[in-house]
């Protein structure tokens, strides 16, 4: 009897025991996902700043949390990209000039718009050439139109060329403009955004390079005869070996 009321009270025991575990650790209920319930409907940030103004075809730069979303335009900067002068809506002026002339003219217009736009003191040295065709006597003493090179290429129309080379006396910065005439309407400097201009003969004997142009004048003579002047500015010059 003992026995069977001490067995009962373990029995007992243990169960109390365990209900008292099983009361202490209920379930938990399921957590709700905020992620997909909250902010389903929501727009991102990124999503939301595409959708403003875009004043400049720029791209959006987005951060935060929608609603309270920051908005940065990066605006793309257009490229500076150096083109050949136009030569397609020219209207040539009628003008009686010899190439000589127009050159004399052109290389004083270079200068005078030089003094105009620089202050200082400057030392200015000029530069000419001028196609001469062989003499009668069989003379060696002439100029031909392989004497002057655009990155050595030849033009067949040129008439003459030169330039002037500015140099500053304080920093001995050279400045230097060239101007080059052809009995022509366009030719392949038109096609070139820069170029070198090597002169042979002596005493020039020069190169200038990465040379530009920056203008050009047409003229048409009473013979119906096409020049063009071109005025380009280049970068250094040097020596020809």
């Amino acid at each position: 009897m003992r026995v069977l009321i001490s067995a009962i009270l373990i029995l007992l025991l243990f169960g109390c025991a365990g209900k008292s575990v099983e009361q202490s650790s209920p379930t938990p209920e399921p957590t709700q996902n905020l992620s997909n319930d909250t902010y389903m409907n929501q727009p991102s940030c990124m999503k939301y700043c595409s959708n403003q103004t875009n004043d400049c075809n720029g791209s959006w730069s987005a951060s935060g949390n929608y609603p309270n979303c920051n908005c940065k335009l990066v605006c793309k900067e257009k490229e500076n990209i150096s083109e050949p002068v136009s030569n397609q809506s020219y209207q040539p002026a009628s003008d009686d000039r010899s190439p000589s002339e127009i050159l004399t003219d052109a290389l004083k217009k270079i200068s005078d718009d030089f003094y105009s736009d620089h202050q200082g003191s400057f030392n200015q040295k000029t530069y000419s050439w001028e196609l001469s065709p062989p003499p009668n006597d069989g003379s060696l003493s002439y100029s031909s139109y392989g004497d002057v090179k655009f990155t050595n290429k030849t033009i067949k129309s040129i008439q003459n060329s030169g330039f002037i080379l500015f140099t500053e006396k304080e920093s001995s910065t050279e400045t230097i403009y060239g101007v080059a005439v052809f009995y022509d309407k366009t030719t392949i400097l038109d096609d070139l955004s820069t170029y070198d201009v090597s002169y042979s003969p002596v005493p020039i004997s020069k190169i200038l390079h990465k040379c530009a142009t920056y203008t050009k004048d047409y003229n048409i003579d009473s013979n119906d005869k096409w020049s063009v002047t071109y005025y380009f500015k280049c970068n250094s010059i040097s020596d020809k070996e």
